[in-house]
């Protein structure tokens, strides 16, 4: 199977756009596990970044809106209650 590589966009929270030529596949397995998160094909967050989890989209805390995907969705939710980002109702 041949890998593709397509243009990413990377915002950073200075506002800081760059493009580049990589899969997100690629980029997914450089970053660290503990502080980023696939949560869509199409998206990687910054766990530290999360303002507003809900169902269906993650909002950060410059506002941007992101998509999660379903089969993200339940990773995703660990990783941020895992990491008290999220605190479980009673705690």
């Amino acid at each position: 199977m041949k890998a593709w590589a397509i243009f990413q966009r990377f915002i950073l929270s200075d506002k800081k756009k760059f493009v580049v030529l990589v899969s997100l596949k690629n980029i997914e397995k450089q970053l660290s596990p503990k502080i980023f998160r696939r949560v869509h094909r199409q998206f990687i967050i910054n766990l530290l970044q999360i303002g507003v989890l809900n169902h269906s989209e993650v909002q950060l805390l410059e506002k941007t809106t992101i998509p999660i995907s379903s089969s993200y969705r339940q990773n995703l939710i660990e990783s941020v209650v895992e990491k008290k980002l999220l605190k479980r109702f009673g705690e």
